[in-house]
């Protein structure tokens, strides 16, 4: 966790940088399998990454969360807001 990264003005090559991540663990999904996509963030540099990905979107029609844009987002009692997005990979 990094509770000061609230406070941080730009994101950085961070979005580059979970890119890389997210396109190089597609590459490791098997045919049917499933990637799932969850950060501590619903801004939208890094939420856009999963429209990259070439799978199908999963709905995820579960209690607690809340549809947004390209994926979901639920709180935490915490506070924090997670984004989850879950991708199918089709054969």
């Amino acid at each position: 966790r990094n509770p000061e990264a609230k406070y941080v003005e730009s994101l950085g090559d961070y979005p580059k940088k979970q890119e890389d991540i997210v396109k190089n663990a597609w590459k490791l999904v098997k045919e049917e399998g499933y990637l799932i996509y969850s950060i501590c963030s619903f801004l939208p540099e890094e939420t856009a990454i999963v429209e990259k990905i070439d799978g199908t979107d999963v709905d995820l029609n579960m209690h607690g969360l809340k549809k947004y844009e390209n994926g979901y987002i639920t709180w935490l009692p915490e506070g924090d807001i997670l984004f989850i997005s879950v991708k199918k990979k089709s054969g």
